[in-house]
């Protein structure tokens, strides 16, 4: 566990280290919509709305469902208003904790440490990721992300354990595949 708790750490800072200079950033291009424009997210008790409403709410409209996309603006928004500096932050952690996921993975399916910390860390500041952490509008992808490797690592955990300890994770693992496609509609590849 300490072991795992010095990798989370780790993780986190190089993420912080990679993505500190995104913290000063401007809303930019959809996040103009998505965030400043959009009357959503000033209102926590509009979370059940969020379900029900696109992307784009109240702007130029969209056909993208993305709740928990949403959702997570409006724990921002709650949080900062309309400082940029939230926003980014977030995503710097959410980066972290997809990161760490990974680290997760990869240690479940072959048992190595250094290889997994070495994925993990090349996964974290991998310059590939840095439109979905720097841009907040690119938040979706790592949510997605999130539950899609956590999802993963349920199922993996529902083939290793007793009859009922499976379905349980089994569950677990459904309801992460549940939450991805509320994240980002490429989720529905989770299955395949």
């Amino acid at each position: 566990m300490k072991i795992k708790f010095f990798v989370f750490i780790l993780i986190a800072v190089l993420c912080f280290l990679a993505y500190f200079n995104s913290l000063g950033n401007p809303f930019i291009w959809d996040d103009e919509a998505l965030v400043v424009k959009n009357t959503l997210i000033r209102n926590v008790e509009n979370l059940p709305l969020s379900f029900t409403s696109d992307l784009y709410f109240g702007t130029s409209g969209s056909n993208f469902y993305r709740p928990l996309q949403t959702v997570s603006y409006i724990f921002d928004y709650h949080f900062w208003q309309l400082n940029p500096f939230g926003y980014h932050l977030t995503n710097i952690i959410l980066q972290a904790g997809v990161s760490f996921l990974v680290f997760l993975f990869v240690f479940n399916l072959i048992e190595s440490l250094p290889v997994a910390l070495t994925s993990a860390v090349f996964f974290a500041v991998s310059p590939v990721h840095t439109e979905a952490v720097t841009y907040i509008s690119g938040r979706a992808e790592m949510l997605m992300g999130f539950f899609v490797i956590l999802g993963l690592l349920f199922f993996i955990r529902s083939q290793k354990e007793s009859a009922r300890q499976a379905r349980l994770f089994y569950i677990l693992a459904l309801s992460s595949f549940f939450l991805a496609l509320l994240s980002k509609e490429l989720a529905v590849v989770f299955p395949f």
